[in-house]
This record gives structure tokens, sequence and C-alpha cells, in this order.
């Protein structure tokens, strides 16, 4: 069965695959079931450290788009395999970690980043 919309949230709990085509071309093909999975955002919550320079250096290593403001960490991980391995490096290094926070990509942010914000109009 092939469900068309454009109500995402509908998409998001009735399908097991969703494919988004853009131009006539299918771009990307994922099951639901992934969207938990690969590049995701994380905010990490930490106790105040003596320089921050060193430690946004040192955060590549387990993501891109490392930022750090008022204690919180940002970054983008490729796999959430990867976020325990992350939580005992920080807390190794002898940083306080009050909390780690992935954030799951819904649906309509994917699309916006697949198909782009000026198809959706």
């Amino acid at each position: 069965v092939f469900l068309n919309s454009h109500l995402l949230s509908e998409v998001e709990v009735t399908c097991d695959r969703v494919v988004f085509i853009k131009h006539g071309s299918v771009v990307k093909d994922v099951a639901m079931k992934d969207l938990d999975h690969g590049p995701m955002p994380v905010v990490i919550r930490i106790g105040s450290v003596s320089t921050q320079d060193d430690l946004l250096r040192s955060l590549v290593q387990w993501g891109r788009d490392v930022s750090i403001e008022d204690n919180r960490i940002r970054l983008v991980v490729d796999d959430d395999s990867r976020l325990p391995d992350l939580a005992r490096w920080l807390i190794g290094q002898g940083i306080d970690l009050y909390s780690l926070m992935p954030q799951h990509v819904s649906l309509e942010e994917l699309f916006l980043q697949i198909v782009g914000a000026e198809e959706s109009l």
C-alpha cells in the first residue's frame, strides 16, 4: 500500500518506509525504524571547564558542528552507538556530566533537510 501525504505526522505513525521524491526522482528511501540511527544532534550539559577551546578541539573526534555555550555542548554524531563512549570520555577528562540528550530528528525535519524548505511551500 502506498500513501502519498503532506501530513508527515500521519506518515510517521502509519508507514514502515518513506521515500522522498524531488523533481520526479527518488532522493532518499528510508525505513522509519532507521530514523533513530545515523546522524543525530546531541545536547550535553556539563559543569564548568577551565578551557572551552581545548574541549571543543577534542570533541571533534566524537562528532561535527561542535559548539559550546553556557556549559551546553551541541554536536552531531554519526551514530548514536558512540554516545556511551562519549559520556565515559567526558567523565574521564574530569568533566562533570549532568545530561546527554540525543535530539531525534522528526520526519518533517528530515524532509526539510532532504527536499528543502522551498519545496514545501
